[in-house]
């Protein structure tokens, strides 16, 4: 079993989103990704399906050029290989799992 604090990972920062890979392995990562207002990943194709789980604030999510406005508890599944992006439209956490 691993038990993680999130709430002691990835600081909020006003030069960009923080990432911290909080779990690696061979088939699975899981990251916790922290944005200001306006703060964005810019469009990227993953080679692993994704999910994104927004545990505070409100997010856009573009798939494939498909934009998707969620919030806190919401959570967006993107298949492997697909052109993804994320943008927050408020202070937001989002845990990012990457899967085969």
């Amino acid at each position: 079993m691993i038990v993680v604090d999130l709430a002691k990972r990835a600081p909020f920062s006003i030069n960009g989103p923080t990432k911290d890979e909080v779990v690696v392995t061979d088939h699975f990562k899981f990251l916790l990704i922290r944005f200001e207002s306006g703060q964005e990943v810019a469009p990227c194709v993953m080679a692993r399906s994704t999910g994104f789980l927004v545990l505070e604030g409100m997010i856009k999510v573009v798939d494939e050029g498909e934009d998707s406005i969620v919030s806190a508890g919401s959570l967006v599944l993107v298949p492997a290989h697909h052109m993804r992006q994320i943008v927050a439209l408020s202070r937001s956490s989002v845990a990012a799992m990457q899967y085969e």
